[in-house]
């Protein structure tokens, strides 16, 4: 990959607890950019990063009869219980990635961003964090067998 600038800056919102919260995001303005989205999170305070390679993730989804509707149980219902029948299933999901240290987060912005000098994405990055102790859920690995996503 020669030109690493392959991504645009801009301003946007991202729901949390029913609230709109003013972030910013980075799209991708190059065939050959190797994301798909980021964002950043302003509760976590990380930079959440969507790339373009797949990997079959399992997850348990209703199950579902000839028409499409989901079963519900026949059974008598735990309090709590889920009243739909549930099966597990592979899927493909996007390879996710989550920056949590402002220097690697703005290093990253820089790298990849068009913008990034015009652009105050700073601004929405606090100086010093707020949040102690967050724990990031990293749904990928190293060794997860990549697919490449064709145009």
């Amino acid at each position: 990959m020669t030109n690493t600038k392959s991504m645009l800056l801009i301003k946007g919102t991202i729901e949390f607890d029913q609230n709109s919260r003013a972030t910013f995001k980075m799209i991708p303005v190059t065939k050959d950019c190797p994301y798909l989205e980021v964002i950043y999170h302003p509760i976590y305070q990380g930079l959440g990063i969507v790339g373009k390679f797949k990997k079959k993730e399992y997850t348990m989804v209703a199950s579902l009869d000839r028409e499409g509707n989901p079963i519900q149980k026949k059974k008598k219902l735990q309090p709590g219980e889920n009243p739909m029948m549930m099966e597990r299933r592979g899927m493909d999901a996007w390879h996710e990635y989550v920056i949590i240290t402002k220097d690697e987060m703005i290093n990253f912005i820089e790298m990849f961003a068009i913008n990034a000098d015009s652009f105050d994405y700073q601004s929405f990055i606090p100086k010093e964090p707020v949040v102690e102790n967050v724990v990031v859920d990293m749904k990928a690995t190293v060794t997860d067998k990549l697919e490449v996503v064709k145009d």
